[in-house]
């Protein structure tokens, strides 16, 4: 083979496999990128609800504390549930319900429980029966310890967050003061927007449809056979899991809503569009390969300027070393290839003389 054939043998090979590693190694380094971002952007949600719900409970628990700490209201329910002569009469039950609904600012559902646990009264519509209430983990907890207790409620298809708080006179329990705001779509669509991720809740054994933001029937009917799993993953304190469907699979990201009287959990879909990480990477891709045919494209023109007019001087040097001085060397090419050839014209004249 002749030298110039080699050299551009060996250049465009080298070229060829240079550029095949590189798009391979961009493609790996792209995928692994784009994996941990978008785990890191499903994680950052969990954070975000975490945040969200701390201020709601706050806000929830200092409304329901201006109230509970209210000495006329605590006298009012006082005087309703045990009447005291010397102050007056007894005062009707129902008058309760209509105080609440005044006072009834900043929560959906407002109830008084007598100093047992049993409901006296109720403003704002929650489908939750008197017993169940009574025996209710969070109602217990506020009995047990004279304080404030805060939780959630799952009440038919959907979910509340619930403050607990006692009613007390002269260090006695009186009753109980319960409010509880519903988790609209508005508490998801804030932790969607600010993670830039669809998210959903879910708790044991279903998926809280209300707050499926983003998140399609199919992906709904994914996660809820998979609810086993994705519970037992947020009781562990959460992590990465991948569910499959017949045609489709997703990444998501479980994390643990620690919250009393329900298991509970916030999970992260990825369901960005998988075309446009695959144009960023077609593009890269791209990229790297343009650049290896241009590379290619240098090669074989330095070859065809250079390397391959190289070879013809050669042969001419050859039958000059052989005593024929009458060549003429009209090779064509780069700059040095034309210096090379008139000086070796001059050689060959001189010699000739």
């Amino acid at each position: 083979m002749k030298p110039s054939n080699a050299f551009l043998f060996r250049g465009v090979l080298i070229v060829a496999v240079l550029t095949f590693a590189a798009a391979l190694g961009a493609n790996a380094l792209f995928k692994q990128a784009t994996h941990s971002f978008q785990l890191e952007r499903m994680q950052q949600a969990g954070l975000i609800e975490q945040e969200l719900q701390k201020s709601e409970f706050e806000q929830l628990a200092l409304r329901a504390q201006m109230l509970a700490s209210d000495r006329d209201f605590v006298e009012y329910v006082a005087q309703s549930l045990t009447p005291n002569p010397t102050r007056g009469g007894a005062i009707d039950k129902l008058s309760i319900t209509d105080l609440l609904g005044e006072r009834r600012q900043g929560y959906d559902v407002a109830m008084v429980l007598d100093a047992q646990g049993n409901l006296v009264s109720q403003s704002g519509v929650l489908a939750k029966s008197s017993d169940s209430i009574a025996h209710d983990p969070l109602v217990a907890e506020a009995m047990k310890n004279g304080a404030a207790s805060r939780g959630a409620w799952f009440q038919d298809g959907v979910l509340y967050w619930v403050v607990v708080s006692p009613l007390t006179q002269a260090n006695a329990l009186k009753g109980l003061l319960v409010t509880a705001n519903q988790a609209t779509q508005l508490f998801s669509q804030r932790v969607s927007g600010l993670s830039r991720s669809d998210v959903a809740l879910m708790t044991s054994p279903s998926i809280v449809a209300a707050f499926s933001n983003g998140v399609d029937v199919t992906l709904q009917n994914m996660l809820s056979a998979r609810a086993a799993d994705v519970m037992a993953l947020a009781r562990s304190g959460g992590g990465p899991l991948i569910i499959r469907g017949d045609q489709r699979g997703f990444q998501i990201w479980v994390t643990p809503v620690h919250v009393s009287g329900l298991d509970l959990a916030m999970v992260a879909v990825d369901t960005t569009d998988d075309h446009a990480f695959g144009k960023s990477e077609l593009l890269l891709i791209s990229s790297i390969v343009l650049f290896g045919v241009v590379i290619t494209i240098l090669i074989v023109a330095q070859w065809w300027r250079t390397w391959r007019p190289l070879d013809q001087i050669l042969d001419v040097l050859d039958r000059a070393a052989k005593g024929d001085h009458t060549l003429v060397l009209r090779a064509r090419g780069s700059a040095l290839v034309t210096r090379i050839c008139e000086n070796f014209n001059q050689i060959l004249k001189i010699g000739g003389h």
